[in-house]
């Protein structure tokens, strides 16, 4: 799972009893993101990079996976480098499987983006927590980075089923949020490279949402709802552009709408909740006028940002997608 967090809200959030009383390590990591002109692994949902790490390079190819309503879970490809230099050698079956109408051979693969960030990392058990700050940097672009991430380290593959996984992941991440302002978080650091790239272009970021199959379920609806009203507020934050918020605001009307139409108590009890939610970000729409300036419209999303409960009402939705609860 991923949190975007406040700059601000750093040293209390290290500062949990959940977190400090363990083992923290702090390093830099350095990132070259990897592509061809046409962008063929991009298009394939495919991140290929070079992180450094001390005098250690360690080449990575990563898979789109799945994204369930706020976690996510996809395979990598990891091996230690010589240097700085992609030896593709050791990543062709993956990476053939995965191009499905391109090869290896196919393939002039260029540095695209950077990401560069100092990472707290906190060891918990079967989980890891990391703290990121830094930047995305695509030519003379950048977008800040200040994120959490949990991750469970298993052997095995985590199968959304196994619910006891889950939740541990739930656990920590609802004593953050009830301490410091958190907001779920399905963007990439890869993909926020491709964004500042389609920006120097003079491209439109487009935020997708996810075809919901047929047969889904009244939870797998919801997490779809999710996903996409939480990509739209974070592509608010970082681009400033009310079209976004504007989606996502839509979007909420519309996940109250399906749980009205599915007459059960969950409905009753998150109608208010999520209809807070609505009217404090069309205030906020309607604040950010024209006439503001920079300063002034980053104060403005800023303080929607340090809301703490709109990032637990994501939490608890989530929460309920995957574990279930006592509202149905």
């Amino acid at each position: 799972m991923k949190l975007q967090i406040h700059p601000k809200d750093v040293k209390q959030l290290l500062e949990l009893d959940c977190l400090k009383s363990n083992q923290k390590d702090t390093f830099v990591l350095k990132n070259t993101y990897f592509d061809t002109v046409e962008t063929i692994l991009a298009n394939h949902k495919i991140a290929l990079r070079i992180r450094q790490k001390g005098s250690r390079y360690i080449q990575t190819l990563k898979t789109q996976g799945e994204n369930h309503g706020g976690l996510h879970i996809r395979s990598e490809y990891e091996n230690d480098l010589r240097g700085y230099e992609l030896e593709l050698g050791l990543i062709e079956a993956p990476l053939n499987q995965l191009l499905t109408d391109h090869t290896l051979s196919d393939l002039e693969l260029l540095p695209i983006f950077s990401t560069d960030f100092t990472r707290h990392e906190i060891q918990l058990n079967a989980m890891e927590f990391v703290l990121d700050q830094g930047c995305v940097t695509y030519k003379n672009l950048k977008d800040q980075i200040c994120e959490v991430e949990l991750e469970l380290k298993v052997d095995a593959s985590i199968d959304f089923s196994q619910k006891h996984h889950i939740q541990l992941i739930f656990q920590l991440a609802q004593k953050i949020a009830q301490n410091i302002s958190v907001m779920p978080s399905d963007t990439s650091k890869a993909l926020r490279g491709e964004r500042l790239k389609l920006l120097e272009q003079g491209k439109k970021y487009q935020v997708n949402f996810e075809k919901i199959p047929e047969k889904s379920t009244i939870q797998q609806k919801v997490a779809c709802f999710l996903q996409f009203i939480q990509s739209n507020w974070e592509a608010f934050y970082f681009l400033k552009q009310t079209a976004y918020l504007a989606s996502a605001i839509d979007a909420i009307g519309s996940l109250l709408d399906l749980l009205k139409q599915q007459q059960n108590t969950y409905y009753a009890h998150m109608k208010i909740p999520l209809q807070a939610i609505i009217d404090k970000w069309r205030k906020l729409l309607i604040e950010c006028k024209p006439s503001l300036n920079e300063v002034q419209l980053n104060q403005l999303i800023d303080s929607i940002f340090q809301d703490k409960e709109i990032g637990q009402i994501w939490l608890s939705m989530s929460m309920w997608c995957h574990l279930g609860g006592n509202h149905e």
